[in-house]
C-alpha cells in the first residue's frame, strides 16, 4: 500500500479479514472519489463513487462510511468473480 494515511476506515469480512479502504484521492486530487480496497497489504479491489471526475467546485460529497464499506463489498465480490 501506497501511504496508510490514505485508508479512510477498514471493515471485517464474514471469514474475519480485515480489510481497508484508501481512498487515492487523498494523495492525488486528481483520483478524488476513487478507492482501493487492501486485504493484508495487497490490493485486490477498486471502485469509484459519484464525486470521481468532477472539478473541485462540483464535487458532491463523499458518501458516509457505512455506504464506503457497502461499496467495497460488492467491489471485492466482484473481483472474486471468474
Amino acid at each position: 500500500m501506497s501511504d496508510i494515511s490514505e485508508v479512510i476506515t477498514t471493515y471485517i469480512g464474514s471469514d474475519g479479514t480485515t480489510f481497508e479502504i484508501d481512498h487515492l484521492g487523498i494523495a492525488n486530487p486528481n483520483q478524488w472519489g476513487e478507492f482501493a480496497i487492501y486485504r493484508n497489504n495487497i490490493q485486490i479491489a477498486e471502485f469509484s463513487t459519484d464525486a470521481a471526475g468532477y472539478l473541485p467546485e462540483h464535487r458532491p460529497l463523499l458518501p458516509e462510511t457505512d455506504e464506503l464499506i457497502a461499496l467495497a463489498k460488492v467491489a471485492v465480490y466482484e473481483s472474486d468473480q471468474p
